[in-house]
């Protein structure tokens, strides 16, 4: 059976999002495990610098794009576990615009020149941050898992 463009996008739309919720499962499992080990300037440094490292084409491709390529597959070939997906992703995207870029704008922002302003910084940031990674994570994670299931139930996968 050839595939339909339909298929196509969301196949492209799991690459994509497999991406995607490959950086957010690397920083649960990863990158905030090993940042909690660390000193208050260690961490408050290394995600400043991250958080402007990331914005760049590439990751805006992948950030913007797997939401999308979710939501053009389930109007291309509309099934629940499309839509689910699309809502998903479309719920990734919104919890990291909401919740997580604020908190990496007022990290930047934030005053670190001593000790207790570090400390300071830390604990508005991290915990929160880390929650809203933590769901963020698994609504991708879901989003790419029922395109893929999608894609197997078409048998072309």
């Amino acid at each position: 059976m050839a595939p339909t463009t339909g298929l196509w996008v969301l196949a492209a739309a799991v690459v994509l999002g497999g991406v995607l919720a490959g950086v957010y499962a690397g920083f649960a499992v990863g990158v905030m495990p090993g940042l909690a080990r660390a000193s208050d300037g260690t961490l408050v440094e290394t995600m400043q610098r991250i958080n402007q490292a990331i914005v760049n084409p590439a990751f805006m491709v992948v950030f913007f794009g797997a939401p999308l390529l979710a939501v053009v597959g389930a109007v291309l070939r509309t099934s629940t576990l499309t839509v689910v997906g699309a809502v998903l992703g479309v719920a990734t995207l919104v919890i990291t615009i909401a919740i997580n870029v604020p908190l990496n704008d007022a990290l930047d922002a934030a005053p670190t020149a001593t000790p207790m302003q570090l400390a300071e910084a830390r604990a508005a940031f991290e915990g929160a941050w880390t929650q809203a990674n933590l769901v963020r994570t698994v609504t991708g994670l879901v989003t790419v898992t029922v395109a893929a299931v999608e894609l197997v139930r078409s048998g072309i996968a």
